[in-house]
């Protein structure tokens, strides 16, 4: 890993899918860990120590129990949740409502994440807490 790379753990459900994600990831320089779910996401997040998760929505709606759980023990670890819905919506993450990402197109989940990571790492300092649906 470089110095400069950040760790993104990378969940999904879906094989083939987690790993598009992971390839578009690795080709933007992040450092990229997967997991197949939220449960296997929580484990790995005290040993990997990401800057953020990407992780699908239907991974986190079978494993809502272990979503609370990673939330709970890492508060400033946002968390982008993407599903292939067309739609996106935006919401207050500051209220501690959820932010919406709806879209199968791998440059906006990427566009997405590499905005969420510069206005939590503004000046190098621990990531504030966000989560994203």
């Amino acid at each position: 890993m470089k110095p400069s790379q950040v760790r993104v753990l990378c969940v999904d459900s879906s094989d083939s899918r987690r790993n598009k994600l992971a390839a578009v990831l690795e080709d933007a320089d992040f450092d990229v860990w997967t997991a197949h779910n939220i449960r296997d996401a929580v484990q790995m997040a005290d040993v990997l120590r990401p800057a953020a998760v990407l992780a699908d929505q239907f991974s986190t709606l079978c494993h809502e129990r272990d979503l609370e759980k990673l939330r709970t023990l890492y508060p400033q670890l946002p968390v982008l949740v993407h599903s292939a819905a067309p739609s996106m919506a935006v919401l207050s993450a500051d209220t501690g409502d959820f932010a919406a990402v709806r879209t199968g197109d791998l440059e906006i989940v990427m566009a997405i994440l590499t905005l969420l990571l510069e206005s939590n790492h503004p000046s190098g300092t621990e990531a504030e807490a966000v989560h994203a649906t």
